[in-house]
């Protein structure tokens, strides 16, 4: 009787399905393929800082008409908050701003008056409104910004006049606009130090390990060999007994 108790209770118990070898091979996978999300996180940040380089050092200052305050949207271009590290969130001046994207009728011109741009169709214009310690989102819109304006006539404005690198409106000089190549070089630098730099030293580490580990394998063989060349084979066995050798047991 209690034998059969012992097989019902076995009987009773459900097989654990095995796990499928797909799945294992994306377990095992899934170190690797978060390595590769770091690896294009960062680099589609130095992507955007080298983007803004090259755009920015061709932009020039000029000059920018509004012809009609009649303005678009786009749901591709939203409003940013952006903000330098450390100081925007202290409130220090101009170290906080939205950029606001526009898409209004505007004539642009270079340093001699001469006509770059013409207003005929909707260019897309950046408007910069700088924030304080509190953010204000309710006037840095295109509402308060085009008629804000285009009341003021002519005014400055940075764009590239050849249109090789980027086809967008700056209001403001150049030197007035914030520093946004700056801005994302800090931001592709801290995501670097926080996600790569601890990897790098813990594959260092690791490597580290290794070289102890080998030198403590080398060590040991030494002195085993030592050990072995200084007593002969079958030493310090009584007489008539089986020889025996050393087995290399470390090698």
């Amino acid at each position: 009787m209690p034998k059969m108790a012992e097989d019902d209770a076995d009987a009773a118990v459900p097989e654990v399905a095995p796990i499928p070898v797909w799945l294992q091979r994306v377990i095992l996978l899934l170190p690797f393929i978060g390595f590769l999300a770091i690896l294009g996180y960062n680099a589609s940040f130095w992507y955007r800082f080298a983007r803004y380089k090259i755009n920015f050092d061709h932009l020039d200052d000029g000059q920018c008409l509004i012809n009609s305050v009649d303005y678009s949207t786009s749901v591709l271009k939203l409003k940013e908050y952006w903000y330098y590290p450390v100081l925007g969130t202290v409130g220090w001046p101009k170290s906080a701003w939205s950029n606001v994207p526009c898409y209004v009728n505007v004539t642009a011109f270079d340093s001699q008056g001469s006509e770059i741009h013409s207003g005929d169709e909707q260019s897309l214009v950046f408007f910069t409104y700088w924030q304080g310690w509190v953010p204000n989102l309710v006037t840095d819109t295109c509402s308060h910004l085009v008629p804000e304006e285009a009341e003021k006539g002519r005014f400055n404005c940075t764009f590239d006049f050849n249109k090789d690198y980027t086809h967008a409106i700056y209001v403001g000089s150049k030197e007035e606009l914030p520093d946004y190549p700056l801005l994302f070089g800090m931001k592709a630098a801290g995501l670097t130090t926080c996600t790569l730099a601890p990897l790098l030293l813990l594959a260092c580490c690791c490597y580290k390990g290794h070289l102890d580990r080998a030198r403590t394998r080398f060590r040991l063989r030494t002195d085993f060999r030592e050990a072995v060349a200084r007593e002969p084979l079958g030493g310090g066995l009584p007489r008539g007994g089986p020889a025996v050798s050393y087995a290399p047991l470390l090698e």
